[in-house]
């Protein structure tokens, strides 16, 4: 019985219609991460569009407390020509309780949780805010 039901659902992922490559390019660049790491769409802030993640949750971390893995970096896009090595090394930053990164592309991001490693290219004229702070992942466009 699991193993039609495990044969059953594989199919229907299969069979299920995939973002069009037209949405995907339309897509800003918090969507496409947001599509990326499972985020959900959150209040929006000073009018920008939101999404977010926790990484810890549930009744086993209330009781029993936890921790998780979270690496962020911002590097040039691989046809960017590097004017200014510094924008990228002061891109990212740590503040009380996390870390912020703004992004401005064109560059490559790179985002880490748990065992999901992302890199995400930033198109030429897109900007976002990447935070993470008590274990709450947030992406802004702005």
């Amino acid at each position: 019985m699991t193993i039609r039901f495990l044969a059953a659902l594989a199919l229907a992922t299969m069979a299920a219609p995939a973002q069009s490559d037209e949405g995907a390019a339309n897509a800003s660049f918090c969507q496409r991460v947001a599509t990326e790491l499972g985020m959900k769409t959150a209040k929006p802030s000073d009018g920008h569009a939101a999404w977010e993640l926790k990484t810890l949750g549930g009744l086993g971390t209330a009781l029993f407390g936890g921790s998780s893995y979270v690496s962020m970096g911002l590097g040039p896009a691989e046809d960017s020509v590097i004017t200014n090595a510094r924008q990228y090394v002061d891109a990212c930053a740590s503040v009380a309780n996390g870390m912020v990164c703004t992004v401005t592309g064109p560059a490559e991001f790179q985002i880490g949780v748990k065992d999901h490693m992302v890199k995400m290219r930033a198109n030429a004229g897109e900007r976002a805010q990447v935070s993470m702070v008590k274990m709450r992942i947030r992406c802004e466009d702005r």
